[in-house]
């Protein structure tokens, strides 16, 4: 045959790929050699990735999916957040924590910024887009957006109730860095947060998809001497509806 390999068929025997060839080469040749050493390799990666598939059957289809976040979450029952009793507030921070409430609360003339709107609860519908997440809020019909395109914050942001936010993906976790927040509270007794506030949060499903866990990194180095974090936890509620929210003026402050 001219020193010429004809393979007929190929087939699989106890992990290991056996091919049918007649052919001209001597057992001495060097390229029938080399044919043997690369035949060799092939089946030894084969066999390792048979085994790495029957131990780990999840593992190499996981790894390309990313988490859906979507649907109506409202607070879990059961599971209050631990906002801080105590925080360790600068000089500035505590004065403004002592005017929440106060004809001076910006929510005392229905302004509600981001911290009351994630902290109470109420329902809110994740919309999850693969360059972008919007989050709808019935609480004062709030709407935020956090971009999965890569971009980062701009060099300059004006404060806005619900900041600038991007987001990106470690592993199923998802993450969001916050800036650009007006002044505000996390709670309507306080817990404030200056315009200078870096928010991180750390959001992973958990419970079999039931359950939306969030860790919130609050940095605020006018307000707060060092950084704290809290958890808090959401319900995926599918059946629920969003209402009209309306807010009313308080009284004093009207014209």
């Amino acid at each position: 045959m001219n020193g010429q390999i004809y393979c007929a068929s190929s087939s699989w025997f106890n992990g290991a790929l056996y091919v049918n060839c007649v052919g001209g080469l001597s057992d001495t040749h060097p390229l029938k050699s080399d044919m043997k050493f690369q035949l060799f390799l092939k089946n030894l990666w084969y066999r390792f990735f048979l085994v790495l598939l029957l131990s780990c059957p999840g593992l190499l289809i996981a790894a390309d999916e990313t988490p859906d976040l979507s649907g109506i979450w409202v607070g879990a029952q059961g599971r209050s957040t631990q906002w801080p009793v105590d925080p360790p507030y600068t000089t500035e921070g505590a004065e403004f924590n002592t005017l929440a409430s106060s004809p001076s609360d910006p929510v005392y003339n229905c302004v509600i910024g981001f911290g009351r709107i994630i902290s109470v609860g109420m329902p809110m519908e994740i919309l999850q887009d693969e360059g972008r997440i919007t989050i709808l809020h019935e609480y004062e019909h709030q709407v935020r957006r956090i971009f999965m395109d890569g971009r980062g914050h701009p060099e300059r942001v004006r404060p806005t109730l619900m900041g600038h936010s991007i987001g990106s993906w470690d592993g199923l976790t998802l993450v969001i860095d916050t800036v650009g927040l007006k002044s505000s509270y996390f709670r309507p007794s306080g817990i404030p947060y200056s315009d200078d506030v870096h928010l991180t949060e750390r959001i992973t499903l958990i419970e079999d998809g039931q359950i939306l866990e969030t860790e919130i990194t609050v940095e605020d180095p006018r307000f707060y001497q060092e950084t704290w974090s809290v958890t808090k936890y959401s319900a995926l509620a599918p059946d629920t509806q969003f209402l009209e929210y309306d807010c009313t003026v308080r009284p004093h402050l009207d014209p």
